[in-house]
């Protein structure tokens, strides 16, 4: 729990930090966001510059998305390569930016070896759950009946 914490704070922190020295209001955070494709543990890093959400004039806004376990593979040494592209994009074509980094299912392997209980989802009390109910609120028919 302390290093999720951390890095949401740290990601909090740098979101904050970009923007610190603007002296006039911001605009709302309306219009098109993009949503990037996470990048994965299972894949190599992609580059973020032939994405054309950067020159793309509708949106407003890019979303980043990343796995614990990658950017954090071994306790103490976190990469950064993926935001701070990422964030030097952003600021280059005048983007808003969004840092979401997921845990939980994808928390690093060395988490758990340091006594961290782990955290399974099944498919009776997992998304699925909350997914049918959500369709069964809704009136709409759900797989799972």
């Amino acid at each position: 729990m302390h290093y999720s914490l951390s890095i949401f704070v740290i990601a909090i922190g740098l979101s904050v930090a970009h923007g610190a020295g603007a002296q006039t209001p911001k605009a709302s955070a309306c219009g098109i966001i993009y949503l990037l494709k996470a990048d994965r543990p299972d894949f190599p890093s992609r580059d973020l510059a032939k994405e054309p959400c950067w020159t793309n004039p509708y949106v407003q806004g890019v979303l980043l998305r990343t796995f614990w376990s990658k950017i954090q593979p071994r306790e103490g040494a976190i990469d950064w390569s993926f935001f701070d592209q990422g964030v030097a994009l952003a600021a280059k074509y005048n983007k808003k930016l969004g840092l979401l980094i997921t845990a939980g299912v994808t928390t690093p392997q060395w988490v758990y070896a340091a006594g961290a209980h782990e955290f399974i989802v099944t498919t009776e009390r997992g998304p699925r759950m909350y997914v049918h109910a959500l369709a069964l609120r809704s009136g709409f028919p759900s797989e799972m009946e």
